[in-house]
């Protein structure tokens, strides 16, 4: 027996490998742990990085509990009816409110940054993509509050166009619109 067959065991013929393989419920968690164990080794680089941040977000505590409070009352009670009815529309079509909310962002930022006469080019032309902040521009950019907003009217405004979809593919159920 050689010291590689020592190390790492005999070499396996082909026709015993089929035994070898695992599925993939038993793969998952082996290599997900391997990961983690792999990437153990430099934790305090991550707490370097994420301490600051953390510390960075606090402001931001009380509203994020408040909301998710909020949400698990909502979840034990009867309120549900139209709301839930309105939250299942977009959970029928979520590609498609994906795909088409991208567009009505960007379209929205470029008029909110029009409006407030910021430089709204570079969002046609790669947008923070390719070049941001633009070169010789001033920085583009809005407070917590406006984002919020403007997050708020955009998937409000985008409730019609999801129920007319959801009933499109309610009335098509063989065609490939239900992978939309």
């Amino acid at each position: 027996m050689s010291l590689a067959d020592s190390l790492f065991g005999r070499p396996l013929a082909t026709s015993e490998e089929r035994a070898e393989h695992i599925g993939v419920s038993a793969g998952i968690p082996i290599f997900g742990l391997d990961a983690l164990t792999s990437a153990a080794y430099g934790p305090e680089a991550a707490l370097s990085l994420l301490i600051p941040l953390g510390l960075m977000g606090i402001q931001y505590l009380v509203p994020i509990i408040s909301a998710i409070l909020i949400l698990l009352a909502i979840g034990g009670a009867e309120f549900w009816g139209r709301f839930g009815r309105v939250l299942e529309t977009y959970g029928r079509v979520p590609l498609f409110f994906y795909i088409l909310h991208l567009y009505v962002i960007h379209l929205a930022a470029g008029l909110l940054g029009f409006l407030s006469h910021q430089p709204v080019a570079w969002l046609f032309h790669g947008g923070f993509f390719l070049n941001y902040p633009p070169d010789g521009a001033a920085p583009y950019g809005h407070g917590l509050g406006v984002v919020c907003a403007m997050w708020v009217a955009v998937v409000a405004l985008l409730y019609w166009p999801c129920a007319w979809f959801a009933q499109v593919k309610k009335r098509h159920p063989d065609s490939l619109l239900r992978f939309l």
